[in-house]
């Protein structure tokens, strides 16, 4: 998904492509977790690294659901 596909005001912007990105950065992300970490601590062992941004620090009013995702990211686990 390129930037200019998500950038504008949220108001404006095609929810098909907003809901794509929640699927992708929240969605995903908690279902692969959910898959893995059980596995992960019958064995006593493994790791999960998430990978988010600085935009999950600070609010971003022309990529509301990139920057609202990334700080899931940030907060999950």
């Amino acid at each position: 998904m390129r930037d200019s596909e998500t950038f504008g005001f949220f108001s404006e912007s095609e929810w098909n492509k907003q809901e794509k990105m929640i699927n992708l950065n929240i969605t995903v992300l908690t279902h692969l977790t959910w898959l893995f970490l059980p596995d992960m601590v019958k064995k006593g062992s493994g790791k999960i690294m998430n990978v988010s941004s600085t935009a999950a620090f600070q609010p971003g009013p022309t990529m509301a659901v990139y920057y609202a995702t990334k700080a899931y990211v940030l907060s999950f686990f």
